[in-house]
């Protein structure tokens, strides 16, 4: 194809000009030809001999149009005209014979051959413009439509290219996803899934009717399977559903589905829809093991606190607030610092520390406050927890409220050396610190001091159910 394809023609305003090859053996006739197209607009190459002609007709620029005398030795125009025919580099350029040979069989042997005009010589140069432009024009609009064509070919092809690497990207992306695409015909009751669903499923092949499908799913999700295609079909939009499947392995599966109508008819009925089913089998253990794992977390009677790595409150449970008197909003966010109570020093949370980062976990008694000041003792272990790829740290701290275990144990120690009724010493805490002091009384013996030298008042308080006379009387 030439490469002036879109050259304009005289009046069109395009200032390139056509090229035309004169092909003719006498030098004054090539003189003549080249001085009326010039006159016309157009440029002009000469060739003098066939084999000449061949070669510049190859040359770019490509000629628009040639003109080609027959009667030339060594190789004639009709030779020149067969070998341009057969050669796909030149076999759209058209050619007018230019020629002395007037008769009608000369005149349609010519166009037989492949000429697309005939001018008989001697030239008439309104003749010649009027036909040259003509060829010009028409060959201008073949080649226009020939490259709109090539246009349209080449853009239909990349959008093919588009398309397919659109679908091999989503058919990747969907993979990538997990999801498998199904397509339903409403009106013929049919079920086409894809590839990537079928794997989904590990089946070769998926159902084929929407029959089939329904045969697939659980007894106890069927109503809500078949409301929910109820409403696609309706064309209520897109649709999601949660819903039990049998899969290839004889074994209930979780699937999520999405759909939406594609095609409708005028009633609004669905005539075809498309989605997307994924497994979620293991999302929904997940979640019931995180609701398990919640349920726990908020029964134990044991207070928990999970922070950051920064330190800062992410999560407590139930237990916590009800020890400590904080509500959860009053703790997220901030350090657990805030139970301190100023009893422990700088080491003891520095040997604390220590530990935890060494060894990961710490535990041990420790006394914290209270929201409203009191003092709370606690069995309190920490512990640090990396998440799956280990680049995040948790702490967890699990403390049990030693109060009122501590509160038993001061009871019992007061009771055993002090009268309930009247709070004064009993004879125990006499008796105990009595030993004490003996050592620093040698000129004294024992037995005397207690049985003697004891004033009557103090025996009068014994261990509790037992009474002075009868201590004395021992």
């Amino acid at each position: 194809m030439s490469d002036n394809a879109n050259n304009n023609l005289p009046g069109s305003g395009n200032k390139q000009r056509p090229l035309i090859l004169v092909v003719d053996d006498r030098p004054e006739n090539l003189a003549l030809l080249s001085a009326m197209l010039s006159k016309d607009g157009a440029d002009v190459r000469v060739a003098n001999a066939g084999p000449v002609a061949l070669r510049y007709a190859r040359l770019a620029p490509q000629p628009d149009l040639i003109l080609l005398d027959i009667m030339m030795p060594e190789m004639d125009g009709h030779a020149v005209l067969a070998e341009l025919l057969k050669d796909e580099q030149t076999r759209d350029i058209p050619v007018i014979f230019v020629t002395a040979l007037g008769e009608a069989e000369d005149e349609e042997r010519g166009f037989n051959e492949g000429a697309v005009d005939y001018i008989t010589k001697p030239i008439k140069h309104a003749v010649l413009r009027a036909r040259v432009w003509a060829q010009l024009e028409i060959k201008h609009s073949r080649d226009l439509q020939v490259n709109q064509q090539h246009w349209l070919e080449s853009e239909v092809q990349r959008r093919v290219n588009e398309n397919s690497l659109l679908e091999s990207r989503l058919q990747l992306a969907l993979a990538a996803t997990g999801l498998g695409v199904w397509e339903v015909d409403h009106e013929a009751g049919k079920m086409a899934w894809s590839a990537a669903l079928c794997q989904i499923f590990g089946c070769q092949a998926g159902p084929e009717t929407v029959t089939d499908f329904l045969a697939m799913i659980h007894p106890d999700d069927l109503h809500r399977v078949d409301a929910c295609l109820s409403h696609l079909q309706a064309d209520a939009g897109i649709v999601q559903i949660e819903y039990r499947a049998r899969a290839g392995d004889d074994q209930w599966r979780w699937i999520e589905c999405r759909g939406k109508v594609i095609r409708s008819d005028a009633a609004g009925q669905a005539i075809s829809s498309l989605g997307t089913m994924a497994d979620i089998t293991r999302h929904k253990s997940a979640e019931a093991d995180r609701l398990l794992a919640s349920a726990v977390f908020q029964g134990i009677s044991d207070g928990v606190c999970i922070t950051d790595a920064n330190g800062l409150i992410l999560l407590v449970n139930q237990a916590f607030c009800q020890v400590t008197g904080y509500a959860r909003e009053d703790v997220l966010g901030h350090k657990p610092s805030l139970l301190k109570s100023g009893i422990h020093g700088v080491a003891f949370y520095h040997e604390m520390w220590e530990k935890i980062n060494r060894h990961g976990n710490w535990q041990g008694e420790i006394t914290n406050r209270r929201k409203d000041g009191s003092l709370l003792t606690e069995w309190l272990n920490i512990s640090s927890v990396r998440n799956a790829d280990a680049a995040e740290v948790y702490y967890v701290g699990i403390f049990s409220d030693l109060s009122e275990r501590h509160e038993a144990a001061e009871r019992i120690q007061f009771l055993a050396t002090f009268d309930a009724l009247t709070g004064l010493p009993n004879r125990n805490l006499f008796a105990d610190r009595l030993d004490q002091a003996l050592p620093h009384r040698p000129d004294v013996g024992p037995l005397l001091w207690r049985g003697t030298d004891l004033p009557e008042h103090l025996l009068l308080t014994g261990a509790p159910g037992q009474s002075g006379t009868s201590r004395r009387s021992s």
